[in-house]
Order: C-alpha cells, then structure tokens, then sequence
C-alpha cells in the first residue's frame, strides 16, 4: 500500500475519532465542555490542515511524485501521528477523567 493512501485512510481513521468526541463533548457542561469543544476544534483545523496538503500532493501525476514530495508525505505521516494521534489520545484520556465524574456531564 503506498504512503499516500496509508496516510489517507489514517485520516480518515482519525476524523472518525475528531467526531466521536465532538459528540461527546457536546454532552459535558460549564468549563468540561469549553475545554472539550476547544480541543476538537483544534484538532479539527489541524487535521484539514494536514489533509489539504495531502491531498494537494495527491492531486498530482504520479511521475511528478519526486523524491521531494515523497518526503513531504512522509513529514506529513510523522506530523499527523505527532498532532492528530497524541492530541486524541489526550482527549480520549480527558473523556475518561469526565466519566469518572457523573456532576461533570449535563
């Protein structure tokens, strides 16, 4: 499976996730849900950051793929995994302190 596509469905996979928690921080109240919201915004500009470059590398003729823009793609995996993976694991870890606290949900 070539890079491009790795990177395409892991996006995808973790746009699901930005939506999960949307839901769920829909659900906290007061400063919870401030917090909670905030983050997935946050992840949610950077993943259409990150998928806006990928896809303009995509868009373009396999032969125009040089070893410049393959690297870029790679940059763009580690980048995504850096952000997008620790910042919803984060939020994961967040949701789960919230549902050990009953007061904290509407």
């Amino acid at each position: 499976m070539s890079l491009l596509k790795q990177l395409s469905e892991q996006l995808a996979r973790w746009d699901e996730q930005i939506e999960q928690h949307r839901g769920e921080a829909s659900k906290l109240a007061g400063d919870a849900r401030a917090e909670a919201e905030k983050t997935v915004a946050e992840l949610r500009a950077r993943a259409e950051h990150i998928k806006a470059q990928v896809e303009e590398l995509a868009s373009k003729d396999r032969d125009e793929l040089t070893n410049e823009a393959k690297t870029r793609l790679e940059e763009l995996g580690r980048l995504a995994s850096g952000e997008l993976g620790k910042g919803l694991e984060n939020l994961a870890a967040f949701f789960k302190g919230k549902a050990n606290k009953p007061g904290d949900t509407a």
